[in-house]
């Protein structure tokens, strides 16, 4: 194959190549020549197309033929239409100072002196709310409240009676480190937790139509824990060991006179004393559902 000698078209320097197309002795030499062609100025002859030094060689690739086809693109405008765009070699984050302010995005606009702001409230309005007692304002004027009254509950009353006067159960349950032992401790806590979970049953069942089997699930359930060897072997002080049989015998009468479902309904003294109950044992034991105990163990 033949090689030729030709010269440089940007730096001058010969070169040896197989192709008789090639113009450029390096890549670098093809890249300044393009940037330097993209300077310069487009020169139009008797109206026709501009004049341009672009000759795109055998070695460019895609990326170089579409840039050097957008360079021809901003060369063919004529002076007169060159100040109004932006030059193809400016960059395009400076700002030209020159250019007046871009549009706002949105529309501004002026309440003119027919509009009016309407009223929050009108009169009619506002004398409606003061007979119903809204506490409000209106036009920075406040509505005088009507003053609270306090309801007391007997119940609540009764219950908080019933806690008081058996502080020293409750201080058993909240300080129970203070009173017994570690081995002692495990079966209080054994026994409460078992209670606490029939305490919270009853009290749902309290006003509701409960069936007997339920009401013997629970019996046989108490009777099983007082018959279990930690209930047995339970500290003398335990306050509520008797509160314990005494539940037991009282859900087992009912069973008695039941034949196959009754509206279960507590006294209120058993009802505060079942809350107060709730009350004082939530210090000791947490609250766990029936299913997950085993009260002969």
């Amino acid at each position: 194959m033949t090689d030729f000698i030709k010269k440089c078209l940007h730096c001058g320097a010969s070169m040896q190549t197989q192709r008789s197309t090639k113009k450029y002795c390096s890549d670098t030499c093809k890249q300044a020549a393009f940037y330097s062609r993209g300077a310069q100025p487009s020169i139009a002859l008797n109206g026709s197309e501009p004049l341009t030094a672009i000759e795109l060689d055998g070695e460019d690739t895609d990326e170089e033929q579409i840039d050097r086809s957008n360079n021809v693109e901003r060369e063919s405008f004529n002076d007169e239409q060159l100040p109004d765009k932006i030059p193809f070699n400016v960059s395009r984050n400076v700002k030209n100072y020159d250019d007046p302010e871009p549009p706002l995005p949105f529309i501004v606009r002026k309440p003119t002196s027919q509009q009016t702001v309407p009223e929050p409230y009108n009169a009619k309005r506002r004398e409606e709310d003061k007979t119903k007692g809204h506490s409000k304002r209106y036009d920075d004027t406040e509505v005088e409240e009507e003053p609270y009254e306090w309801i007391r509950s007997e119940l609540i009353d009764d219950i908080a009676d019933y806690v008081q006067d058996n502080y020293k159960t409750s201080e058993m349950f909240q300080y129970p480190k203070k009173y017994w032992y570690g081995s002692d401790l495990e079966k209080v806590k054994w026994v409460s937790v078992r209670f606490l979970c029939i305490i919270e049953n009853l009290l749902h069942f309290d006003n509701s139509i409960v069936e007997r089997k339920t009401l013997v699930t629970i019996n046989k359930s108490l009777i099983a824990m007082m018959e279990a060897w930690n209930f047995k072997y339970m500290p003398h002080n335990y306050p509520l060991k008797n509160e314990i049989k005494a539940q037991q015998q009282r859900i087992e009468k009912i069973i008695k006179v039941c034949d196959k479902s009754i509206r279960l309904g507590f006294k209120r003294e058993t009802k505060v004393k079942l809350i107060a109950l709730r009350f004082q044992l939530a210090d000791l034991v947490p609250k766990v559902r029936f299913h997950c105990l085993d009260f002969s163990k």
